[in-house]
């Protein structure tokens, strides 16, 4: 792969997606059934957010071997503040774009709808599968040209 190479050949295209209204409980099994670490958060079809199963855990108890996850809606744990990238964005832009961000994930968006999502382990497997030169070269163009992020305004549809 060039140096060029866009994000959405790297991204994951069949994104799990939870509305903002359900459980936590809910979102976890979601994320533990298909053995994955963030949720975008959707009202209606509009990104508001992401859930991170880090945060869940953080109010997850156990008690005689069984986790209780507190009967909260996703909206009252979801991240506002996700880095947004199109499937344009260049390769090493989004790895940079990662690496300052808590949240170890990009969500990909073209035209307003959520087409994949990048993690740090896509980054992982495209470096395994021999393509680490692309992310060591140096890039000219700005950092954030492309990075933007979900509004914190949440539509009045809630």
């Amino acid at each position: 792969m060039g140096h060029h190479t866009e994000i959405s050949k790297i991204m994951t295209r069949a994104v799990a997606q939870v509305e903002s209204s359900e459980t936590l409980e809910k979102a976890y099994i979601i994320m533990r059934e298909l053995q994955i670490s963030y949720l975008p958060v959707m009202v209606r079809q509009i990104l508001v957010g992401v859930l991170a199963k880090q945060d869940v855990m953080l109010h997850a108890t156990k008690q005689d071997g069984h986790m209780f996850i507190p009967n909260l809606p996703v909206i009252e744990m979801m991240r506002r503040n996700v880095p947004i990238v199109p499937p344009s964005c260049n390769i090493k832009k989004a790895a940079e774009i990662l690496l300052s961000q808590e949240l170890q994930c990009l969500l990909v968006m073209s035209e307003d709808q959520l087409v994949g999502i990048v993690t740090s382990s896509d980054f992982l497997k495209f470096i395994a599968n021999g393509s680490e030169s692309e992310l060591l070269q140096a890039g000219t163009s700005e950092l954030y040209k492309f990075a933007y992020y979900v509004p914190r305004k949440i539509p009045n549809a809630i």
